[in-house]
């Protein structure tokens, strides 16, 4: 179960008593159709003295052979949740593959991903990318209808991955 839980400040995400109100609000949301958990909510803010708010909330099953793996970083500020499938059942038993998933969600909390499909990536970041790729040593001196297919092409690299990485500034 996923839930997102957000507060006015990251500090609150240390404190114990909200760390258990997410825990408590996971486990509701996967064992009931639709708990009501606005008066635990309000309880919780009241305790904390700040704003919190149920953002968002979704249950993963693994479709067919496959593992659902969680990682949450060091101070609980970004986790990963992901589902890789297997083609036979009995790959998801074998250590090789259990230590794959994991590794998979410690790269992609290293990789600060912004959006998990290219319709997420924001217009603003395409256009940067898209800039880039134009000033580059590549593209320089290239005709108009070539420059568009390879700008094509760098885009659809870009935003290929499953998950979609930001660019180091």
């Amino acid at each position: 179960m996923l839930v997102e839980v957000n507060s006015e400040t990251d500090f609150v995400a240390r404190n114990e008593l909200f760390r258990a109100f997410c825990d408590d609000t996971a486990k509701r949301y996967a064992t009931e159709a639709s708990p009501n958990l606005e008066p635990e909510r309000e309880a919780m803010v009241a305790k904390i003295r700040e704003n919190i708010k149920i953002a968002r909330h979704a249950k993963m099953e693994v479709a067919g052979n496959g593992l659902i793996a969680g990682y949450i970083h060091t101070g609980a500020k970004v986790g990963v949740l992901v589902e890789v499938g297997a083609g036979k059942a009995e790959t998801t038993g074998r250590e090789e593959f259990k230590q794959l998933v994991k590794d998979i969600t410690l790269q992609i909390a290293a990789g600060h991903p912004q959006a998990v499909s290219r319709e997420q990536v924001p217009a603003d970041v395409i256009a940067k990318e898209r800039e880039i790729a134009v000033q580059s040593d590549r593209l320089k001196g290239k005709p108009a209808q070539a420059m568009e297919k390879i700008l094509s092409g760098v885009l659809e690299n870009f935003t290929r991955p499953i998950v979609w990485w930001t660019r180091a500034s």
